[in-house]
Formats: structure tokens, sequence, C-alpha cells
């Protein structure tokens, strides 16, 4: 079962950090997933919130601000300076393909331009089938990966051309997942304590993987490298 770092390894750096990058590379990590929003200036920045509300409580949305005024208000409040995605190649400095959770409608040639150019296998999370049917005809089906919005979306989205499907943990059924791999597509996992997105345990973890996922989302890389180390062991 693969391991998807959640926002890079966000149990242990602060999440869409290149530390939690290169982190989650370093430890085992087989995808490491980053969100991917847009400035009213259009740059393409890796961030995962629609607002300021977790960094000054402000409600102000990400897509309202500039680049700049994002960098100065982000800095302000202690959090690390926002990473651009078309000077991502500059920064991670590792070969662990990734996985962009593009959380934007339209995308603009000036994505379209940066994916092209991108030196690192990646794979392209969406919120529509429009964006599926998108990204499957330029990328290919392999490359895209569905955030479904309900758990009864899985055949559209397949139809769309996804060929991976995000289930939420508290979605799993091994018969959907069957149901899927009849169809060629592949399973992943987000986990979801009850609580938290992306914490999980052990227990959890075999669950997942009992009930036939092929990879699971989480915050934690150094659980699931010891995880995966017991598994081996058996």
């Amino acid at each position: 079962m693969k391991i998807i770092a959640h926002r890079g390894a966000s149990k242990q750096h602060r999440e869409n950090s290149i530390d939690a990058f290169h982190f989650a590379a370093d430890h085992g990590a087989d995808y490491i997933e980053m969100d991917v929003r847009q400035t009213s200036d259009s740059v393409y920045i890796i961030f995962h919130d629609a607002t300021l509300e977790r960094v000054d409580g402000s409600p102000e949305s990400v897509d309202s601000l500039t680049f700049q005024q994002l960098f100065s208000r982000l800095r302000s409040a202690g959090w690390p300076a926002p990473l651009r995605l078309d000077q991502l190649d500059q920064h991670y400095q590792r070969a662990t393909p990734l996985l962009f959770h593009l959380k934007l409608t339209v995308p603009d040639q000036a994505l379209m331009t940066c994916l092209k150019n991108f030196r690192l296998p990646f794979i392209l999370g969406v919120e529509s089938t429009e964006l599926a049917e998108l990204f499957s005809q330029k990328f290919g089906s392999a490359r895209v990966l569905a955030f479904m919005p309900q758990a009864g979306d899985s055949d559209a989205f397949i139809e769309a051309g996804a060929g991976i499907i995000r289930l939420w943990e508290h979605w799993l059924d091994p018969a959907v997942i069957e149901q899927c791999h009849g169809k060629k597509r592949m399973i992943w996992i987000m986990t979801h304590n009850g609580s938290d997105v992306g914490e999980t345990n052990i227990a959890s973890l075999d669950r997942i993987q009992s009930a036939g996922a092929d990879g699971v989302l989480l915050n934690d890389i150094c659980l699931a490298q010891n995880w995966r180390k017991m598994h081996q062991k058996c």
C-alpha cells in the first residue's frame, strides 16, 4: 500500500513547507501531497486554506490577496513564506513524486505551462468531473486523482477519466474498492481519526490495507514508516 504524505510530513513539520516535503521524502513516502491555490494576481501557490482564519484570524480569502500581500501576512504571523508552484523545482530537491491537490475551478494557460515543464512525476488531484476530463485528456488517466465531493461520485469521476479515486476513511467499503478495481482504478484512502484530517493509528492502517486500498494519505510519516517496517518483518 502506497504511503502519501498529507501536506508533506505535516505531523513533523509545518504543513506544505519544504521541510515537510523533504522530511516525508527522506522517510519513505511514496508520494507527497500538497495544495495549490491561486492569488488575485494569478500566482499559483502551495497553500491549503481558502481563508487566513488559521493564520491570523481573518476571514479574508487567499484568492482576494496578491502574492506579496499573502507573503507579508504569513510572515507577520510566523508562517513560512508561501511557495510558488512555478518555483517549486528550485526548492524541492528530492525524487519522490508529488500529488498536487488543485483547489481551483478554472485552470489557465500559466498553470498548464508550469505543469508541462515540471521536472518530476506528479499526479493532479481534482474536485470536479470537468477537471478530471480536462487533465486526463492532457496528461492521462493514471495522473488524475478524484477528490470526490460525495461518496457516490466514483462512477462519474471514472467516466470523466480519473485513474485514482480518493475515499474518506469513513467511506471505506471493500465492495466499492472491488468495484473500482474491476474498472482498473486505484483507491487511495484519506485517513481521519474522527477529529483531525490525516490523523490515524496502526490499527486503522491495518484495516485500510485489509480492505484492499492501494494507498493512504496521512500526516505522520514516522508512524507510516514504523507500520511498514512491522509488515516487512511479518
